[in-house]
């Protein structure tokens, strides 16, 4: 879900802090503690900088990984606090670490340090090169970037993503110029169809696409993204057992099943999978606080799952993110 730190079995003794190969450990069911909030802001700003120094999109790949999941799934249904650390299977969320009593509320580093998350997405949201704006989120809303002559660029993006793939971008300079805008193709929209003004551009995921003219108000860019659910395969970690799970991950969102919802939410399944993919068909939301919610086929009937971040584990439910495979 983007985002790094353990306890076990590098570091017993930390906190969910230690940054600790957990991208091989994360389906170690001894975990009790991973991916503090603070080791997650500490990894977007880390990326933000190599993203401002390299321009390698990789970068934003990761920081919209975090943000889409590690983060928003860090945050409370009602907003007014952060989790701690943050689990991928069993309680989620955990309020209690490094902190104090402040005026009668109990105040961790983490609730701190999330704020500043969300708060430092705009900057990396929309950002310029030499060459002109380059967009790396897609989320709705209108910024001002800059041409190479200094002239404002207003974009305004049009959207429900993640929800769904489907962007608008209206370009409007101050006057027409000729510069680039350049568009982050993510890595997992392995089939993307760009077209600015009805003319179609070519793309590869994990780059991107660059596209110079002579810009007017009214140039109206169209992305529509691969949002194909993906099944994820555990990694090959070292703790016995710990690679019998699959995850799925839409778009740039993770799924999880809740226990909110479903009371066998941590049985074995057989995904009815093709070519990597499962067919997952949008359902109305279960609960109040779900965002999203998705109809998961398998071999015994379907399931459902919500996005990681929607899960409420603050009055002790469970999740499961890594779903245990039945072979």
């Amino acid at each position: 879900i983007g985002n790094g730190g353990g306890d076990q079995p590098y570091h017993p003794a930390v906190a969910g802090e230690g940054w600790d190969n957990t991208a091989l450990e994360q389906t170690n069911p001894a975990i009790e503690r991973m991916m503090e909030t603070c080791t997650g802001i500490t990894w977007l700003k880390l990326c933000s900088q190599i993203l401002r120094l390299t321009g390698d999109p990789s970068a934003a790949d990761e920081i919209e990984k975090y943000a889409c999941n590690g983060l928003l799934g860090a945050m409370k249904p009602e907003g007014d606090g952060f989790s701690y650390v943050n689990l991928l299977n069993g309680v989620k969320t955990n309020p209690v670490g490094w902190g104090g009593d402040v005026a009668g509320v109990y105040v961790t580093c983490c609730n701190l340090n999330g704020p500043m998350g969300l708060a430092y997405l705009p900057y990396v949201g929309v950002m310029n090169s030499a060459e002109g704006p380059v967009i790396q989120l897609y989320n709705a809303g209108s910024f001002t970037a800059a041409a190479p002559s200094g002239a404002p660029v207003e974009l305004i993006i049009t959207t429900d993503f993640p929800l769904n793939g489907s962007i608008e971008i209206h370009v409007r300079p101050g006057a027409a110029e000729k510069f680039t805008v350049k568009l982050r193709i993510p890595s997992w929209s392995e089939q993307t169809q760009l077209s600015v003004n009805g003319e179609t551009h070519a793309v590869t995921p994990g780059t991107y696409a660059s596209i110079e003219r002579r810009w007017s108000s009214g140039d109206l860019i169209r992305l529509e993204l691969d949002m194909r659910c993906r099944v994820l395969p555990a990694p090959l970690g070292s703790t016995p057992g710990s690679d019998q799970y699959a995850a799925l991950a839409r778009g740039p969102v993770v799924l999880a099943r809740d226990e909110n919802l479903d009371p066998a939410f941590d049985q074995p399944v057989t995904l009815l999978a093709h070519a990597g993919c499962v067919e997952a068909h949008a359902e109305t939301p279960g609960l109040p606080t779900t965002r999203m919610q998705f109809r998961i086929p398998t071999v015994d009937g379907p399931i459902s799952m919500v996005d990681y971040a929607s899960v409420n584990s603050w009055g002790g439910k469970k999740v499961c993110t890594w779903l245990p495979t039945k072979d």
